[in-house]
């Protein structure tokens, strides 16, 4: 019987605080708000595209049930509201913000058949390919945020990489003992390296080059910038991995609910960062969000197909919210007002 790997656990609880903490941190993106706002950005989804890869497996039904579904609800739910305030056409292949994981989830899940395979000079030719891939599209003007294209291509090779980690034991030996015996206290002097230079030079950095969905015309950078990106997420996602804890924690409870949280958080977030700025009240709304979503309440304890419509109805409710927000003067004004 395998064991459970408490690591990715932890890592993923750690990583949907980081999230909720960075959406949180969107409202006002200045100072150190934004300084916080990169370091969190230079890995946050890195990490999690790789672990979801290090986890997948080509399961059609699962697919269509965990992932297709709740992306037509929730993205359903927010076009026809949209559609019906706005008078636009609904885009069902436009992902709304936090939404494109799912549909990029669902895009390289179904890609697994096609990038499965044994032998690691044909693995290490298809993650070749795909990096490059990565950096020829960004010189492409009209692949950005429409279907998400830019994301999913951007992302993918960290996807491509946790998917063939797996059996990095059988597959490159030498290289994953290397890797075991690697002490922590390097990875942890890495990790510093990277967040004080990132932090010497946080002013200079666009925070927009980590979403991946811009080609570099409109960002002023390049290929080589995003491949140094890559290095970047790839050796702190590696560094953080050896640092986490193995044993059950506080966060492996939390991990194991990231989905929940993460499809859950938005309507928190986008209330609660029109009233409360800077960053230590962000990473306490981003800490009780997390806390509240990952409680273990009765009225939780529900199958997927439930959850799913509960969330449909909270994404019906945060669009509202959203609209009110960001459209009505004086909403705006009660919200900002030191009054209140």
């Amino acid at each position: 019987m395998k064991t459970r790997e408490y690591e990715f656990d932890n890592a993923k609880g750690f990583l949907i605080f980081c999230v909720v903490l960075g959406h949180m941190l969107e409202g006002n993106l200045t100072g150190v708000s934004k300084t916080l706002y990169v370091l969190i950005y230079s890995f946050h989804m890195p990490f999690f595209v790789f672990i979801s890869g290090y986890f997948a497996k080509y399961d059609a039904k699962k697919i269509r049930v965990k992932l297709v579904v709740p992306y037509i609800c929730l993205q359903g739910v927010v076009c026809i509201v949209k559609a019906i305030k706005t008078g636009k056409r609904m885009q069902f292949t436009t992902p709304v913000w936090i939404l494109w994981y799912l549909y990029a989830l669902i895009i390289w899940k179904t890609m697994i058949p096609y990038i499965s395979t044994g032998n690691w000079k044909q693995r290490a030719a298809i993650l070749f390919g795909a990096v490059a891939l990565s950096l020829g599209i960004g010189f492409d003007n009209s692949i950005g945020y429409d279907m998400g294209l830019s994301r999913i291509v951007v992302f993918f090779p960290y996807f491509l990489l946790g998917y063939y980690m797996k059996d990095a034991e059988r597959m490159i030996p030498k290289l994953y003992r290397w890797y075991k015996k690697l002490k922590k206290v390097n990875c942890l002097l890495f990790l510093l390296v990277i967040q004080i230079t990132i932090c010497f030079f946080g002013n200079k950095i666009d925070y927009r080059w980590f979403y991946g969905s811009y080609c570099y015309e409109i960002l002023s950078y390049g290929p080589i910038l995003r491949f140094a990106m890559y290095l970047v997420g790839m050796g702190q996602t590696f560094a953080m991995l050896k640092l986490m804890n193995r044993k059950e924690t506080v966060f492996s409870k939390i991990g194991r609910k990231s989905m929940k949280i993460y499809l859950g958080h938005a309507m928190f977030v986008v209330v609660l960062r029109k009233v409360f700025t800077g960053v230590p009240a962000s990473v306490v709304c981003a800490a009780c969000i997390v806390w509240v979503l990952s409680a273990d309440y009765a009225v939780l304890r529900i199958r997927f197909k439930k959850i799913v419509r509960i969330f449909a109805l909270k994404m019906f409710v945060m669009w509202d919210i959203m609209e009110l927000l960001f459209e009505k003067k004086e909403m705006e004004q009660l919200w900002t007002s030191k009054r209140y």
